[in-house]
């Protein structure tokens, strides 16, 4: 009775470790898919990689439309640019300086009109230029457990995704560029 335990227990582990693996090898993928927080390029995109992402809190209801007044998308070509947008948008945020001679930065930001109750993180699928915009689209497939929630009680939240991109994958002129 006792082997057949321990071989019950060696069994369970065997089955746990094995399981930790398939695991690993399906958020190895999801990396490779763009889930991950690599370099991601889908489908004929533009690479991006993640720079921040996060919300902000808006406690007074003055602030509100200043944020709804940031178009969904916006191009940020300078430190300086980055350091107002980040100053007005995402205060006492710490952040990464950019190298703007190479990259660009490109945020594209979210307040909840459809959902007052809460506010929810958003991978990106893919970045394209259309009609000298940028295209952003959404990861509808991302599993709802993976996404991060903000309740709105008493506050609401705005969200950003600031993604990195080669400045030369951005046309001269592009749409949508910030300036303080």
């Amino acid at each position: 009775m006792k082997k057949l335990s321990l071989y019950c227990v060696l069994a369970i582990l065997i089955f746990a470790i094995l399981a930790g693996c398939a695991g690993n090898a399906a958020d190895a993928d999801s990396a490779e898919d763009g889930g991950g927080t690599g370099d991601v390029e889908d489908d004929g995109g533009i690479a991006f990689e993640y720079f921040y992402r996060g919300f902000t809190p808006i406690t007074d209801e003055k602030d509100i439309p200043l944020f709804e007044s940031v178009p969904g998308t916006v191009i940020i070509k300078t430190q300086s640019d980055l350091h107002d947008f980040m100053s007005t948008y995402c205060p006492g945020i710490a952040y990464f300086v950019a190298d703007f001679s190479e990259e660009s930065l490109i945020a594209i930001s979210d307040t909840t009109d459809a959902s007052p109750s809460y506010n929810i993180s958003s991978d990106i699928k893919t970045i394209r230029i259309v009609d000298n915009r940028v295209e952003v689209t959404f990861d509808e497939k991302q599993n709802q457990s993976e996404r991060i929630y903000a309740l709105n009680t008493g506050v609401t939240h705005w969200y950003v995704n600031i993604i990195k991109v080669n400045r030369d994958d951005l046309p001269s002129g592009i749409a949508d560029v910030y300036e303080k």
